[in-house]
């Protein structure tokens, strides 16, 4: 899963994402209304489980690249990319190449440092991406 992540305080980040993303906003701000503690509660328990599933995955031994793990995070993406999407649903149709292009460049965009990397290349890329950040003080 991909969030946006802000470099400035969370306030900020809302009206940053706001502002950019206004029908998102928009549509959390409609479901947020009509909600209750309980709905809400829920609804942050399934997304602590959405997050989670790949994980067990993997502790299993299934790869990143392995369809499981990669149904989950497609999943994922569906659900954090479309407004009004239910939290659970079918995994979509695997994303092409150009499409993965066009989000990460979107994502790089708005801030987000992303690394893309083969499943036997992470570990030293998100490696020297951590390193890169923290040289140049962005974390």
């Amino acid at each position: 899963m991909l969030g946006v992540w802000c470099r400035r305080s969370v306030g900020s980040c809302y009206a940053e994402n706001k502002r950019d993303f206004p029908e998102l906003a928009e549509e959390i701000g409609r479901r947020a209304v009509g909600m209750t503690q309980a709905e809400a509660d829920a609804g942050h328990r399934e997304r602590t489980a959405q997050m989670i599933r790949p994980a067990e995955l993997m502790a299993a031994g299934h790869s990143v690249a392995a369809s499981p793990v990669q149904a989950e995070i497609d999943a994922q993406y569906a659900w954090t990319t479309t407004p009004g999407a239910p939290p659970t649903r079918p995994p979509p149709a695997p994303r092409p190449q150009s499409q993965r292009r066009r989000t990460s460049d979107q994502l790089t965009r708005h801030g987000v440092h992303v690394v893309d990397a083969t499943p036997d290349t992470l570990a030293p890329a998100l490696a020297d991406a951590y390193l890169a950040l923290k040289a140049a003080g962005r974390l």
